[in-house]
């Protein structure tokens, strides 16, 4: 999700944009429909903007999921004992494990990458998701 950005670029995902009926040279960068789905915090204060202005906001990050960061990445960054407990950080902020309706946000029918008949199977793609490539350093 972190490189999400990159399919709004002019011929990068070529064929997926074709079979969705979309123009595959087009620059989709500054699209207001596609970023809200492809960058973090796109609208909120502190997030995306442009990728001129924010350039560390485009792709799906962490907070996109996780809630802002400004709440408990202080808190994870003040635990020296690596084996400390997900729930000290969730009292202050960290959304974990996120719910399937954050998911749904941009994983749904209305993203041109799915057909009509699409259903989000929050489980399955929790299986799939970004910890399976990118492991958690510590278990919690």
């Amino acid at each position: 999700m972190a490189k999400s950005f990159e399919v709004l670029q002019p011929n990068v995902k070529r064929r997926e944009k074709l079979l969705a009926h979309l123009d595959p040279d087009k620059d989709y960068t500054h699209d207001k429909n596609c970023l809200p789905c492809h960058t973090t915090g796109y609208g909120l204060v502190g997030g995306f903007v442009s990728i001129e202005k924010t350039p560390q906001m485009a792709g799906v990050g962490c907070e996109s999921c996780h809630g802002p960061g400004g709440m408990y990445a202080e808190t994870i960054m003040s635990l020296k004992d690596p084996t400390f407990k997900t729930a000290e950080v969730r009292k202050t902020g960290l959304i974990y494990p996120p719910k399937a309706d954050v998911c749904k946000t941009c994983h749904n029918k209305n993203s041109p990458f799915v057909g009509m008949n699409y259903v989000f199977n929050y489980e399955e793609r929790v299986k799939k998701g970004s910890h399976q490539h990118f492991k958690l350093k510590y278990e919690h």
